[in-house]
């Protein structure tokens, strides 16, 4: 990705740049999201839920839930191993869990509904 100006956020579709102002949704992106709070968002009128870690997004939508589900039915110690290494990867600190970040954008008129994910305990 060329190099944009610091108040530019594009992101990234399936190899192709898009600008969430057109076209929102799950956006991939490698922008420092404490730069959106003095970007060109504030003149918008949207609401903005986060950043939180990839570990907090994950257990808030019910990973630790679904890992013990499917733990339960892993039929070999590989499987369970597998999975575990999977997760750990996922949510850890040192890791993914740690390493990147999510953030969610809603128009201000859902400024009351909170997105899944972003729940705090």
């Amino acid at each position: 990705m060329a190099h944009q100006a610091p108040h530019q956020v594009l992101g990234e579709e399936i190899g192709r740049l898009i600008s969430p102002e057109e076209d929102g949704g799950f956006l991939l992106t490698s922008c420092r999201l404490a730069l959106l709070e003095h970007s060109r968002w504030r003149f918008f009128s949207v609401k903005t839920f986060g950043p939180v870690t990839q570990a907090s997004f994950l257990i808030n939508m019910g990973l630790l839930k679904r890992f013990k589900i499917l733990m339960a039915s892993c039929k070999t110690d590989t499987m369970r191993h597998e999975l575990l290494s999977g997760v750990e990867m996922l949510i850890s600190r040192d890791q993914m869990g740690g390493r990147f970040n999510f953030l969610a954008l809603l128009p201000y008129s859902a400024k009351d509904r909170l997105p899944a994910g972003f729940a705090t305990d």
